[in-house]
């Protein structure tokens, strides 16, 4: 199949729908599949491209001149000459312009569309500039999502969502995010000492509850005094700002380090020299930063909004409410394990993925829906 995928952006500052859509993309080349992505030109978009390109998936960064009148016509120029060439048009994130064109010219020219809405239906998320999207959605997302083949969902409660605010006559295909697994990263974790230090790793903004979570670790500091918190991800919003606040208040500045956005080998050393993981998110699709730490035997302390229960249910993690105080009391509990107790929860987290969650499995789930979505 030739398959166009749409993403507004290759930057890392996008979070975790580059991550996804990257792997998805990787995935199905590795099945064959010929591949394309298209999205805006940015600074940090270069250096995403050049990656992919050299797994013969081709990238088309569309440059536009912004403040100006014209800012959006290479765009819709691409999307206008190229489209027709492609068998199926993979869409992913809501709300913005380059999405809404790929959708429009889809149906002008009758290529089949699928939609990945990536946790941008869920109530809190539609809550966030809530009166611009109610808007958008009258006037264009509602007639995106109705009229495409298909909705992707990354968990059943994102499908719930959906069918809440879509309705009910569109298909809508649940499957998660994926990773592609080196079983060489669960034997490096468990030749490591205990270091004492915990992992979050996500964009610095208000919806990954990273202010319930430094001011939960500042109330175990007293308690757990060889205990530290790194916070890793790009700042958003000037966000990094108010965090290092909270951090002051408590006289913590010393236990908590930001150390910014961070890729490569910078990252595998922070997953490798860290004791446990925690995203104390207020809202996510399928967050893949989770099965990154699992991927490295990590123990997880994740919310509800992560939609990912069963790796609570496997025995992998720590499934709490975005509160504080549960937060507090299980952070606590996994810092009170032994090393032995924590490594045994992140080799359940590991054999949970390799046998569920990856990228290979998801490619062929994907392939299954696009093949059966062609043959109507």
């Amino acid at each position: 199949m030739n398959i166009l995928l749409v993403i507004p952006s290759l930057s890392s500052y996008e979070g975790g729908i580059v991550s996804s859509t990257t792997n998805f993309a990787l995935a199905l080349a590795r099945n064959n599949q010929d591949i394309t992505i298209a999205c805006l030109e940015d600074g940090d978009s270069f250096k995403k491209a050049a990656q992919l390109r050299k797994y013969g998936i081709e990238v088309v960064l569309i440059k536009v001149i912004y403040k100006s009148a014209l800012s959006f016509f290479p765009l819709i120029e691409f999307f206008k000459t190229h489209l027709k060439d492609y068998e199926i048009c993979y869409i992913h994130g809501l709300w913005l312009f380059p999405q809404l064109v790929a959708a429009h010219y889809a149906r002008k020219f009758k290529i089949p569309y699928i939609v990945a809405v990536h946790g941008m239906l869920s109530p809190w998320a539609l809550g966030n500039k809530r009166i611009k999207k109610q808007i958008y959605w009258i006037l264009f997302e509602k007639r995106n999502l109705r009229q495409a083949k298909a909705i992707h969902a990354l968990n059943h409660n994102e499908k719930r969502s959906i069918l809440e605010k879509v309705g009910s006559k569109i298909d809508i295909i649940v499957i998660p995010n994926g990773l592609s697994v080196n079983s060489t990263n669960t034997l490096k974790i468990r030749e490591r000492e205990c270091n004492k230090t915990i992992l979050s790793l996500c964009r610095l903004n208000k919806s990954k509850g990273l202010d319930m979570l430094i001011s939960a670790f500042a109330n175990l500091t007293g308690r757990y005094p060889g205990w530290n918190l790194i916070i890793a991800g790009p700042d958003e919003g000037n966000y990094k700002r108010i965090l290092v606040e909270i951090t002051k208040r408590n006289k913590i500045e010393n236990k908590v380090q930001f150390v910014g956005k961070v890729s490569g080998k910078r990252k595998e050393e922070l997953f490798l020299s860290s004791d446990l993981f925690v995203l104390p998110s207020y809202s996510e699709g399928f967050s893949v930063v989770l099965l990154e730490a699992m991927q490295y035997s990590l123990p997880l302390l994740f919310t509800t909004k992560c939609n990912f229960p069963e790796a609570a249910e496997t025995g992998a993690g720590i499934e709490v409410t975005p509160t504080k105080d549960t937060i507090q009391n299980e952070l606590a509990r996994l810092i009170e394990m032994s090393p032995e107790q924590r490594s045994v929860m992140g080799e359940r987290g590991f054999r949970l993925i390799t046998k569920k969650y990856t990228m290979d499995n998801i490619a062929r789930q994907l392939r299954n829906h696009f093949e059966n979505i062609l043959k109507g």
